[in-house]
């Protein structure tokens, strides 16, 4: 089984060769993603995951308001949006919330399983997070300049859900 990192995927354009693969192996028809291909943002559901994408116009006006850092870190993404058609679907988050898609190959930087993985062994397999949120029992690092967030249980400790996201 080929193994696929899906940070690789995070800011990709939709007609990409990841983005269709992902598609592909999500169920997930481009053609019926909901909300309106009119629209500002768009998203496709399946059993295994949610993919939200965002056009590029509007991801380039979030970058452009972000800090230097920030901007330096999606310096190609934006580069790559600045040549491609304002109305271009970009993958802007991947919410995670069973195992199935780890299970078809795809994989994050540090090993985690939905319903399983604690909150102490992601801090310590990722250290600390720059966002801790127990309102909402989630927990975010940065990671090569995506976030990477956790949603854990109504006990605040078990992992129930991973979303990546440009931002």
């Amino acid at each position: 089984m080929s193994e696929f990192n899906l940070l690789d995927c995070i800011g990709k354009a939709i007609n990409t060769v990841e983005i269709q693969k992902l598609l592909n192996i999500t169920n997930i028809d481009e053609n019926n993603l909901n909300g309106s291909l009119d629209s500002f943002t768009t998203y496709g559901i399946s059993g295994k995951v949610e993919l939200h994408f965002q056009k590029a116009i509007i991801i380039q006006v979030y970058l452009e308001d972000e800090n230097k850092e920030i901007q330096e870190t999606f310096k190609e993404l934006l580069n790559q949006m600045l040549t491609a058609p304002k109305d271009m679907l970009f993958l802007n988050a991947v919410v995670i919330s069973n195992n199935s898609l780890f299970d078809l190959g795809y994989h994050l930087p540090t090993s985690m399983e939905i319903n399983k993985t604690t909150k102490a062994e992601l801090i310590d397999r990722l250290g600390e997070p720059y966002l801790i949120n127990n309102l909402f029992n989630s927990v975010g690092w940065r990671i090569n300049g995506n976030s990477l967030a956790g949603g854990f249980d109504e006990n605040n400790d078990i992992l129930t859900d991973v979303t990546v996201a440009i931002f």
